[in-house]
């Protein structure tokens, strides 16, 4: 026999092992990231150790239509079925064997079914995932199906999930905090949360999970109101903190609730209970027993406690009453007895100490200590400071162990009958003017003397007209000092109404008035640039937190200016004005595409403003792209840095990047649902649609060709096109049957 019939006769013999071929891994509905429609792909995997013949196998049950060719798949060989080759090639990293197919697969629900010598089904829906958002389905070790975990999915390598399991026993509930200090639904890192640990040795996907409370609230694990160290997959000895971040359904009550984490098929995974709370300290699981403790979020039960012991002063520190006493306090804000030993000290201006005190030396504090003192001193101005010298903890907040306070000690003799009022400081530029839209801070000098009027208001005129809003404060303490700084805020003079010159600023008051003259020229232009309409936010629980927008375009051209608008609420319960720092940057990866003069410090630049107790303020940021910028998306950084506060509060939004020689369509702001809150200030994004600049609008790229054979197609598909044939059969029947009625 001739050694090409050997050949057949061997390719005859090969195994065909039909129920050792799995569909392992589809793209059903890749976005146009991904290669779009066209890119449609199934992967199929040799389950087994022989080689197969693909020879009389076919996909759904014609196979006069979509046979697929004689190839040789070997033992453990992955292979792709792909709609178009060629786009698969350009997406994938893929080099083996790949079938060219036309597929068409139903975004909403479908069935892939492998006939002939082969056989295999798989049915999947939506509800799987990977619907438009890079992903694909995969196939895990126990043969459940699930959304990758990388975008693009893994053509010819390991499921990206094969290991992973949607259910554990080993998955407990660790710690939870249902009454933290603040707002109990603020927005994360505040408010409350539960801590899930993994105690096994596998992980578990925890994609499309919930938590539920005693009264049926749910919350669902997402990646916006989770913090981990692989997002939702939690790994073997991992922690997992699942903030309320926001959420009104589900709430963890302060007295008793029990929580219960079930998986996306709503099997219970853990369940808990707790009775009581305390603010501020979390339940947190130590063995076989629960404990109230300071929080420990993704970190165990601490063996060392910490503590937190703080001082303050209290008292008249501006008095001509030489037996009027001021106080210092002690609290402890931990659960357990702390011991300290506090020193404190009065000094004049020239740092020559004049009393020395000693209020507690290895004293035992459960919840507070008080003493008072009423030194004899004369005229003078003092320092006063008292510090926590020894303690028999670790402090949380060693910034607090310290507390330091002026006191003026004044001559009755000497005080005035009449109130005075006077400016010692206007923050103006270095051109010493002030421009249309400025925020002014003033500082005034105020003593008042034996005067029974309290109020004093502050404004601008130009030309005998208000040029601002007044500001008013009051002052009740009579024969008393103060040093007050206050802000001012100039209308913007966007219609240019008022004249550059000189504005009069007004302090009014006590019986007294002043005035001051301040040379302005020229109108901030971040207030006139654009109108932000912003829909009205929802109200917090707390009136130390507020809701404002932030708008950015959904696209722009590299080396344009990217506009981010951004509105702040300063907080209602500070007394003073505050400055902040807003910066952003655009970056992909590691790299930021809007950092000037090759710089990587997103925060080079910051803008400074201020804001008083309760004051909106709208500011527009301008981040330059790098005329190099690539087209694709990238993400936009927003960060508001607040005084007082150590961290700063951030927030993400994307933005597409087109390339710098062809012009993009004028912006549309895209709606952000995510949020920046404090106990002072939060940051939250709202729709708008807002055009910044005109610019031509240009089509878009033409999509790939459509044309060609359809060989699969599914049944639901195939339907859709029997609909047009079936309404003109329909009314060809209908005219026929009125025609005959007429003869009849």
């Amino acid at each position: 026999m001739k050694g090409w019939a050997w050949w057949i006769v061997a390719l005859f013999f090969l195994s065909s092992a039909s129920a050792l071929l799995e569909i392992n891994e589809i793209s059903y509905a890749p976005t146009d990231d991904f290669g779009g429609q066209y890119n449609e792909w199934i992967e199929i995997w040799n389950n087994g150790n022989e080689t197969i013949n693909l020879s009389g196998c076919f996909l759904d049950t014609r196979p006069d239509e979509n046979p697929l060719p004689p190839a040789l798949i070997s033992p453990e060989e992955l292979f792709i079925i792909a709609r178009k080759p060629e786009i698969f090639r350009n997406i994938s990293s893929f080099n083996g064997t790949i079938i060219p197919l036309v597929l068409s697969l139903a975004n909403t629900e479908d069935t892939i079914t492998l006939n002939g010598t082969c056989t295999g089904q798989f049915t999947y829906n939506s509800s799987l995932g990977a619907l438009k958002n890079n992903r694909t389905l995969e196939r895990r070790e126990d043969n459940t199906w699930g959304e990758s975990l990388v975008d693009g999915g893994t053509p010819g390598t390991q499921n990206s999930i094969w290991h992973l399991k949607t259910t554990s026993p080993d998955i407990v509930i660790s710690e939870l905090l249902p009454n933290p200090f603040g707002a109990d639904d603020d927005f994360l890192p505040g408010g409350e949360w539960v801590e899930l640990f993994n105690n096994g040795s596998i992980s578990v996907d925890l994609r499309g999970a919930q938590l539920q409370d005693q009264k049926g609230g749910k919350v669902y694990l997402a990646d916006t109101n989770t913090q981990g160290k692989d997002g939702l997959t939690l790994c073997p000895h991992c922690y997992l903190l699942v903030y309320r971040n926001g959420d009104s359904d589900f709430s963890l009550d302060t007295d008793y609730d029990e929580i219960t984490l079930f998986s996306r098929d709503l099997e219970i995974l853990t369940r808990t209970s707790y009775s009581g709370s305390k603010e501020g300290y979390s339940w947190q699981r130590n063995g076989s027993r629960w404990i109230l403790a300071f929080p420990t979020p993704l970190a165990p039960l601490s063996e060392e406690e910490p503590c937190d012991v703080s001082l303050s002063l209290g008292g008249n520190f501006t008095s001509a009453d030489s037996s009027l006493p001021f106080s210092v306090t002690a609290t402890n804000h931990h659960l357990s007895s702390v011991n300290i030993t506090v020193l404190g000290k009065i000094e004049t201006g020239s740092g020559t100490a004049v009393k020395n005190y000693s209020p507690w030396t290895d004293s035992k504090i459960l919840s507070s200590l008080h003493t008072e003192y009423s030194p004899a001193l004369s005229a003078d101005t003092y320092l006063i400071t008292f510090i926590i010298v020894n303690m028999s903890c670790s402090d949380t907040h060693p910034e607090n162990n310290i507390v330091q306070q002026l006191y003026l000690r004044t001559d009755q003799t000497l005080m005035p009958e009449n109130s005075t009022l006077s400016v010692e400081n206007i923050n103006l530029g270095s051109d010493k003017k002030a421009r249309w839209g400025d925020q002014l801070l003033l500082k005034l000098h105020i003593y008042k003397g034996n005067e029974t009027k309290n109020e004093i208001r502050v404004w601008a005129e130009h030309a005998g007209q208000k040029v601002s809003k007044a500001t008013s404060f009051l002052l009740k303490e009579k024969n008393h000092v103060s040093t007050i700084t206050i802000p001012l805020q100039l209308d913007a003079n966007c219609r240019y109404q008022y004249p550059n010159g000189t504005i009069t600023l007004i302090i009014e008051g006590l019986g007294q008035r002043t005035e001051e003259s301040v040379p302005i020229e020229g109108v901030s232009s971040n207030l006139c640039m654009t109108t932000i309409v912003t829909s009205n936010a929802t109200a917090s629980r707390t009136s130390r937190a507020a809701a404002v927008s932030i708008n950015i375009p959904s696209s722009i051209p590299a080396g344009d200016r990217l506009p981010v608008t951004v509105q702040v609420k300063g907080a209602v319960s500070s007394s003073a004005p505050l400055s902040y720092e807003l910066s952003g940057h655009v970056y992909r990866g590691k790299k930021c595409y809007s950092c000037q003069n090759n710089s990587q410090d997103p925060d080079a630049n910051p803008f400074l403003f201020f804001l008083e107790s309760g004051e909106e303020k709208e500011q527009t940021l301008f981040l330059k792209l790098d005329p190099s910028t690539a087209e694709g998306t990238y993400k936009v950084k927003v960060r508001l840095r607040q005084e007082g506060l150590k961290n700063p509060k951030e927030t993400t939004a994307e933005v597409y990047v087109l390339p710098a020689s062809s012009p993009s369509p004028s912006p549309i702001f895209t709606t952000l649902n995510s949020s920046l809150s404090s106990s002072f200030t939060a940051l939250s994004l709202s729709a708008t649609t807002t055009h910044l600049y005109a610019q031509s609008q240009t089509a878009l790229p033409s999509p790939i060709n459509r044309g060609g054979l359809v060989v699969y197609e599914s049944t639901s598909a195939k339907a859709k096109k029997t609909i047009p044939y079936f309404l003109i059969i329909s009314f060809a029947l209908l005219t026929l049957g009125l025609v005959f009625f007429r003869k009849a």
